[in-house]
């Protein structure tokens, strides 16, 4: 159960990354460099927010993969969750 736990709250944390890609990749451009300056700022911490999330996920699959090879688990929840 702790390995499933782990296993959502990866896949929680993916979707939510895919949600600030696309957020990041729909950003309106502007003319200007001032304004272009701006929007870069704000494309950044988009990513940096996307890199954060996929980092968290992979962190909790690794939790997750960990428990899951210890303990009683079926093979397809092991292999769910098995991090590269």
């Amino acid at each position: 159960m702790e390995s499933k736990e782990f296993h959502f709250s990866a896949v929680a944390e993916y979707r939510e990354s895919l949600v600030e890609y696309e957020a990041r990749r729909y950003a309106p451009t502007f003319r200007g460099f001032f304004l272009l300056l701006i929007a870069f700022r704000g494309i950044s911490y988009r990513y940096g927010t996307e890199f954060a999330r996929l980092t968290a996920a992979r962190i909790e699959a690794k939790k997750a993969y960990n428990i899951a090879r210890k303990g009683m688990v079926a093979v397809a929840v092991l292999q769910d969750v098995q991090v590269t």
